[in-house]
């Protein structure tokens, strides 16, 4: 995760607008096939790529859309299998309804 930058920096981008966005629809993740795709927003900003999913509030950043929707991919697939060994009865309210969402559109 070279990409990421420093808290201080990163704070300071909170307030910046992107150039433009756009919603896709993705239909793989890197290891698992979607039963049904997910949508995420991928933000342009000058200097850097910000891709997003709401729902589980994953996020990624790259060089470009390509580095920043695969990072999303790899977050969105180590938070499933983090989810999916984790007892639900250990799992707060939020941490379950994403493990629910991701268990009902990722294919095992």
């Amino acid at each position: 995760m070279e990409n990421l930058k420093p808290v201080e920096e990163h704070e300071q981008l909170i307030d910046e607008k992107p150039l433009f966005f756009k919603t896709v629809a993705i239909q793989r993740l890197i290891k698992y096939i979607l039963k049904s795709p997910l949508y995420i927003n991928v933000e342009y900003y000058p200097e850097y790529v910000f891709a997003e999913h709401i729902d589980t509030e994953s996020w990624a950043e790259g060089a470009d859309d390509y580095d920043a929707i695969n990072g999303l991919r790899m977050e969105i697939e180590a938070l499933y299998r983090h989810l999916k060994k984790t007892p639900d009865e250990k799992l707060g309210k939020n941490l379950l309804s994403w493990k629910r969402l991701l268990s009902s559109v990722i294919e095992d």
